[in-house]
């Protein structure tokens, strides 16, 4: 049998080299984009970067021993959770992981361990008795059978088309929390509100939905942290690492073809693909698509379904080189809750990576949009701002540990998980597996909830093992 995979995702590369190591004939088709994908990163300043929020996290509460690869369902949010184990020792097996210093918070002038994405709730502590009895009272009386309250995110796999994340974060977090610390991150990521984001989605922009019983018992002081959140990064490499690791591989093997060349048309009855460029035309008996799903449509002669209401968020990315020797501060990820602070987040990779040097990585995150409101609107303007921010969050002391820097505003990049960007999408994919059954979609052509790393991974193996995902 000739399989041809399409797309550049590590779902792709994944199953294109799990199908080669069995003898299969394989043809992986790059397409368009970068090898990776959104885990294909940005080369600037001279370095690499790993672009936005780009991590291992292999913590669940649904995390099964020996979970079979068949009933992995793309459909059921965070069912990857199950193969979190699968995940991890597949992975090491190629490119090593370690786990990295905890994530912080910058809340009201003061770092804390991270509350966003690693469950601790040291945030607390800046704020008065008054603040957190007023937290305390505002969760009494919270009702599990709530479509709104937490435990529902799970069960209710429509919760999307209910309410949206300001609804849901109101009821579990309480009217404080919520104003302080979850609607200045989301208004800095989003350049919108909480109110813009579906209620099921909240997790795509690493924001929590906790249950507003432990909220209350942390204002109160009984709780310190909740679960054991581990962040894994790839030792003294990148996330573009995983992708060369395997492309590397297939490319010494003489049953898989990897073709670089965009695709000009697809033809269903041939079962023939045809380039623009000079490769000769590839034939196949089984199909994946793993790339854009609008393109996927196109190509395959599928009218697509457009929605006007859709919204994607504008992005501008801040890349630093710095001089290791002047960083005041030594962190992992810092979240920026305090809504004064242009920025929602920086990273300093070389920290993650454990790199050794004398210079560092960093990222520093904004939404265009917000940076606008502002009145901040030119690069020059954004590199002045990311001098000024590094020096107010305390990681530097001077612009002279600045290096060397590079401004990239990149457009309608991220998708706001809202309820008409949702209901498109599986519309679309609905669209293109009925016109099209025979075609396999995984990678970022499979949904809003499974372009994860851990989806990507489990996707690839999984359709190498099952033919279809």
């Amino acid at each position: 049998m000739s399989r041809v995979i399409i797309g550049s995702c590590l779902a792709c590369i994944i199953a294109a080299y799990e199908l080669g190591k069995k003898g299969e004939q394989v043809t992986l088709i790059k397409h368009r984009g970068q090898w990776g994908a959104h885990f294909g990163g940005v080369d600037t300043c001279g370095v690499h970067y790993d672009a936005g929020m780009a991590i291992v996290e292999l913590t669940s509460t649904n995390l099964e021993k020996k979970p079979d690869l068949k009933s992995y369902d793309l459909t059921v949010r965070n069912d990857v959770g199950r193969f979190f184990g699968t995940v991890e020792s597949y992975i090491e097996s190629y490119v090593p992981l370690s786990i990295i210093k905890q994530p912080e918070c910058y809340y009201r002038g003061h770092w804390n361990k991270d509350f966003l994405l690693c469950n601790d709730f040291e945030v607390f502590q800046r704020m008065s008795p008054q603040e957190r009895e007023l937290v305390s009272s505002q969760l009494v009386d919270r009702s599990q059978e709530d479509w709104k309250h937490a435990s529902q995110k799970i069960k209710r796999q429509n919760l999307h088309m209910i309410g949206n994340y300001k609804e849901t974060s109101l009821y579990n977090h309480g009217e404080h929390v919520h104003h302080q610390l979850i609607e200045p991150f989301v208004r800095k990521l989003t350049g919108l509100g909480a109110d813009a984001i579906s209620s099921l989605y909240h997790r795509r922009l690493w924001s929590p939905l906790y249950y507003p019983e432990t909220i209350k018992t942390a204002a109160e002081g009984t709780l310190d942290r909740f679960g054991d959140t581990v962040i894994h990064y790839p030792v003294k490499s990148s996330f573009k690492g995983f992708a060369d690791v395997f492309l590397n591989l297939m490319r010494k093997m003489d049953n898989v073809d990897v073709i670089l060349d965009p695709i000009l048309a697809i033809d269903q009855n041939k079962k023939s693909i045809t380039f623009d460029g000079d490769h000769i035309p590839v034939t196949y008996d089984q199909l994946a698509w793993g790339g854009n799903l609008f393109e996927g449509q196109r190509l395959l002669g599928v009218s697509g379904i457009k929605d006007a209401q859709s919204q994607r968020a504008n992005l501008t990315f801040s890349f630093l080189v710095l001089d290791k020797k002047l960083i005041t501060r030594e962190f992992s990820i810092l979240f920026v809750l305090d809504g004064n602070v242009p920025c929602y987040r920086v990273t300093n990779q070389s920290v993650c990576s454990g790199e050794e040097g004398n210079e560092s990585r960093l990222i520093v995150e904004y939404n265009t949009d917000h940076l606008a409101q502002r009145g901040i609107t030119s690069k020059e303007e954004v590199q002045v701002t990311t001098a000024s921010t590094l020096i107010e969050l305390g990681i530097i002391a001077s612009h002279e540990a600045i290096l060397r820097s590079d401004i990239k505003m990149i457009p309608q990049l991220l998708p706001l998980c809202h309820y008409h960007y949702n209901e498109c999408s599986q519309a679309n994919i609905e669209l293109l597996k009925e016109k099209c059954p025979e075609v396999c979609l995984m990678g970022d052509a499979s949904g809003i909830s499974t372009r994860s790393f851990a989806d990507n991974v489990v996707q690839g193996l999984k359709y190498s093992q099952c033919s279809e995902v």
